[in-house]
């Protein structure tokens, strides 16, 4: 399986490689490879980190994306994010489903 996942900025004490490994949990999903580009060297690092602990078989290919930090990501609110995320998840869901 193939697939993208975003982020927009952080908030609280989460991780981006904490989110991911949330969302390979409870998409009961295990890539063979992660892909990750970010603007932040901290953030691959992370990510990384993260995958380790998660399963140290998987490949990681972390890119550092310049300039965009020069980008400013347009804030979401609880209910835009909800809305897109329900767009997003509902076919990695029916797809699982149709699977097990």
């Amino acid at each position: 399986a193939e697939g993208v996942l975003i982020t927009n900025g952080s908030s609280g004490s989460y991780t981006k490689g904490d989110v991911l490994i949330t969302f390979f949990e409870l998409a009961a999903y295990h890539p063979k490879k992660v892909i990750f580009l970010d603007d932040r060297k901290d953030n691959l690092e992370q990510v990384q980190e993260a995958l380790k602990h998660f399963d140290p078989t998987i490949e990681f290919l972390g890119f550092i994306i310049l300039g965009g930090q020069k980008v400013n990501s347009q804030k979401l609110s609880a209910e835009e994010f909800s809305s897109k995320w329900k767009l997003l998840i509902t076919p990695i869901l029916h797809k699982q489903l149709q699977k097990g």
